[in-house]
């Protein structure tokens, strides 16, 4: 989907988890230059880290990777409650 906001600038609060993880891993693969902000600056690093590198389905290593980090970050953040 083309939103027409690629090189707008967006600062996303609560970005390390949840909706807020959502709506800036969202903007960011519409080419918005997106600034996180949160309170858990390890979970911070984490997003951070997902959404700047980009997975593309169609590559083996990519989807692997994906679900590798998906499945750590859903556990970190169950076992942090």
């Amino acid at each position: 989907m083309d939103l027409g906001l690629r090189g707008k600038v967006a600062i996303v609060t609560g970005s390390s988890d949840g909706i807020g993880y959502g709506v800036a891993h969202a903007l960011a693969e519409e080419g918005v230059r997106v600034v996180l902000c949160a309170r858990r600056e390890s979970l911070l690093a984490q997003a951070r880290q997902a959404i700047e590198r980009p997975c593309d389905v169609q590559r083996l290593n990519d989807v692997q990777r994906l679900v590798k980090e998906t499945t750590q970050r859903l556990r970190d953040s169950y076992f942090d409650q």
